[in-house]
């Protein structure tokens, strides 16, 4: 929710007001102290500071309550991948099946990660969104 942006306050503001879920990605967990800012580049730093800037003590509580990972109906919401739900963004086929194999399974586990073993997933920090499903016949991209 926060991360580059000129008015961060805002945008997580409307993200937890308006959204039935909501988890934390790395610049949320950046915010609020449970990412350290040497694991940013200075770009991202500059704009934590400023972030830590416009947002209110009581929206970074609410924030800090958020986790990177949540499972919801049967599958897990994930920032980046469930294998690494803060730092792993799914950018290839190939990733995704990996991250796909790494959270199969009939029962919900917390891995030392935080990882959810989960039958689905949705991860949700892509820069240019794609859509993974493995099948028997058919594995890798299927919608731009």
């Amino acid at each position: 929710m926060v991360g580059y942006g000129a008015d961060p306050g805002v945008c997580a503001e409307t993200c937890l007001d308006l959204s039935e879920r909501c988890i934390a990605g790395n610049h949320d967990l950046g915010l609020v102290g449970r990412v350290g800012l040497d694991q940013f580049s200075a770009l991202a730093v500059a704009g934590l500071e400023h972030a830590r800037s416009q947002v209110s003590t009581r929206l970074a509580e609410r924030i800090a309550e958020l986790e990177p990972a949540a499972l919801e109906g049967g599958g897990s919401l994930v920032h980046g991948s469930p294998r690494d739900p803060i730092w792993e963004y799914i950018v290839s086929p190939s990733q995704a099946a990996a991250a796909l194999e790494a959270s199969d399974g009939n029962r919900v586990e917390k891995s030392r990660n935080g990882c959810m073993a989960v039958k689905r997933c949705l991860a949700v920090e892509l820069t240019v969104p794609p859509s993974f499903r493995r099948s028997p016949r058919r594995q890798g991209r299927t919608c731009p």
